[in-house]
C-alpha cells in the first residue's frame, strides 16, 4: 500500500514524533510518541483557549485609563496586577499548546505593567501634594492678637473696607487680561478670551459634543509658572472657573481642547505651562463675566479674578 492509500492516522516521522495524516496530505498537527490515537486526536481537536490572553489585554488597557488620572491610582494598581496574572497565565496556556495568542498575551502582559507603573507615579504625587500641605497646615501660626482703641477700630475698618472695595484682583475689580498675579507658589495670567469659544472647540475635534440649547462654550488662554521648592501640577494646585455676570460658577467638560490644562505635566520649578481652558455657561450669562483662579492645595487658597479682555 503507497502513502495516498494509506487510511487517515497518526504515523511516525523522521524527528521522532506522530503526525496526523488525513488520508491526502500530512498536516501539521503532531504528537509526542507513545501518546493513544484517541488522546492525540483530541488534542487536534481541542479549541484554543485564548481567553486568558485577551483578558490580559482588556484589563491592561482599562488600568492604563485609570492610571492616567493620578488621584486613580487605588484602581490603576490592582487592574494592573490583575492583568499582569492573567497575561502570564495566558503565556502558559500557549507553551501548552491550550493557546495560539501568544502576542495578544504578551501584550496584555505589557499594558498591565504600564498600569502599575501609572499608579505608582499616580500615588506619588497624590502623596506628595498631601505631604505639601500637612507642611503648611503644621508651619501655619495663629496670627498674634492686636489691641487698638475704638477710635483705631473704627479707622481701620473705615480703610479695610476703602481698600476691599478697590483691591486688584476682586471680582469687582478683576485684573485685566493678560496681567500676571501671584498665587502662592504660582505666578499665574488669564489672556483675553476667545471670542467664539463654541467654535474653537468645534474645530478642536469634530467629535466633540456641541453645547446645550441656551449655552455656549468660553475659551480661553492659561500661563501658570512655578516657583515652589519641589514640583507642581498646574491643572491639581489651580482650580480654574468662570464666574457668570449672575454670580454663578461653571467649569466642566467640553470636549477634547487642544493644550488643554489637564493634558499638561509636572513642571518643576521656574518651568511655565500655556495651555487652554474651558467653561459651558449659559449665552445670556457670558458678557460681564470674570474668570477665577484658585490655588487649591494649600491652606489659604490664594484667588484672583481676571477679566474676559
Amino acid at each position: 500500500m503507497n502513502e495516498h492509500q494509506q487510511p487517515a492516522g497518526w504515523y511516525p516521522d523522521q524527528h521522532g514524533i506522530v503526525r496526523w495524516w488525513d488520508g491526502t496530505q500530512w498536516t501539521q498537527h503532531t504528537a509526542p510518541q507513545g501518546v493513544p490515537q484517541a488522546t492525540a486526536t483530541d488534542t487536534r481537536n481541542r479549541q484554543a483557549r485564548n481567553g486568558l490572553g485577551i483578558a490580559a489585554l482588556i484589563v491592561g488597557i482599562i488600568g492604563c485609563l485609570f492610571g492616567l488620572v493620578p488621584l486613580m491610582f487605588w484602581v490603576a494598581g490592582p487592574l494592573g496586577v490583575t492583568g499582569l496574572i492573567l497575561g502570564l497565565a495566558g503565556r502558559g496556556r500557549v507553551k501548552r499548546r491550550e493557546a495560539t495568542n501568544i502576542k495578544t498575551a504578551w501584550a496584555g502582559v505589557v499594558v498591565s505593567l504600564a498600569a502599575l507603573a501609572l499608579s505608582v507615579y499616580g500615588a506619588a504625587v497624590t502623596f506628595d501634594a498631601f505631604s505639601d500641605l500637612g507642611e503648611e497646615l503644621d508651619s501655619a501660626d495663629d496670627p498674634a492678637p492686636v489691641v487698638q482703641n475704638d477710635d483705631e477700630v473704627t479707622e481701620a475698618a473705615a480703610e479695610s473696607g476703602d481698600d476691599a472695595a478697590a483691591a486688584a484682583g476682586s471680582r469687582e475689580n478683576p485684573h485685566p487680561a493678560g496681567t500676571t498675579a501671584d498665587l502662592g507658589d504660582w505666578q499665574v495670567s488669564i489672556d483675553t478670551t476667545a471670542p467664539d469659544g463654541t467654535a474653537v472647540i468645534a474645530e478642536a475635534s469634530e467629535f466633540n459634543p456641541a453645547p446645550q440649547d441656551g449655552n455656549e462654550y468660553v475659551v480661553a488662554p492659561v500661563s501658570a509658572t512655578f516657583s515652589g521648592d519641589d514640583t507642581g501640577t498646574a491643572w491639581l494646585d489651580l482650580s480654574v472657573e468662570f464666574v457668570s455676570a449672575g454670580g454663578n460658577t461653571y467649569d466642566g467638560f467640553c470636549g477634547l481642547l487642544t493644550d488643554g490644562l489637564m493634558e499638561q505635566g509636572e513642571q518643576f520649578p521656574g518651568a511655565t505651562v500655556d495651555a487652554n481652558v474651558c467653561a459651558e455657561v449659559p449665552a445670556d450669562q457670558v458678557d460681564g463675566g470674570v474668570w477665577r483662579v484658585t490655588e487649591s492645595l494649600t491652606l489659604d487658597q490664594s484667588t484672583a479674578f481676571f477679566a474676559m479682555q
